[in-house]
């Protein structure tokens, strides 16, 4: 529906996979191909980022951004976004970057973004949820209702206060240069 309204537009977009891309006869390596908030969403991630790396010039860069597993975004008991189907696999920064490294990418920049405007409340409610945790703890499951009610319900309030400016917010971006 999107590409049907586009063409009415008379924008040209296309939904298309990255291999039909390369094949099409109007296909040319791109100077940057991005991928934010998309990688953990993919059931094979090496052949997808493969793909993108074959899609950039020689030169150019590849810029994946995810959910960064070592951010807060764990600390959340019950957490739906982060369990399957919705996100299939969670990436740090080792891990994406050996995935780029495979792939024949250069790592030019690694960036930890801070706690951002829209994920104050999340920030807010991992930091509670946190507290007086049991050694025991699961991320899932039915006996965290309790943990994940009062960290929602008490977070709220505390959105106003000031995030400290060493949090580190949920986004992992890195930039990888095709040689």
């Amino acid at each position: 529906e999107a590409v049907a309204t586009a063409a009415a537009r008379g924008i040209d977009i296309r939904s298309l996979s990255m291999a039909e891309w390369r094949a099409s006869d109007r296909f040319s390596p791109s100077d940057m191909v991005t991928a934010f908030q998309v990688l953990e969403h993919v059931t094979d991630p090496a052949n997808f980022v493969s793909d993108m790396v074959s899609c950039a010039a020689t030169g150019g860069c590849v810029v994946i951004g995810v959910p960064d597993r070592d951010s807060y975004v764990t600390d959340l008991p019950d957490f739906m976004l982060n369990a399957p189907p919705h996100h299939v696999s969670w990436w740090n920064e080792a891990a994406l970057t050996r995935l780029m490294v495979d792939a024949g990418l250069h790592i030019e920049t690694v960036k930890h973004f801070p706690v951002e405007a829209w994920e104050r409340h999340i920030w807010w409610m991992a930091q509670l949820a946190k507290i007086g945790r049991p050694s025991s703890f699961r991320y899932f499951g039915q006996d965290l209702f309790v943990r994940k009610a009062i960290s929602f319900l008490a977070s709220w309030p505390l959105q106003i206060l000031p995030i400290p400016k060493t949090a580190r917010g949920s986004t992992l971006l890195i930039v990888g240069r095709k040689l």
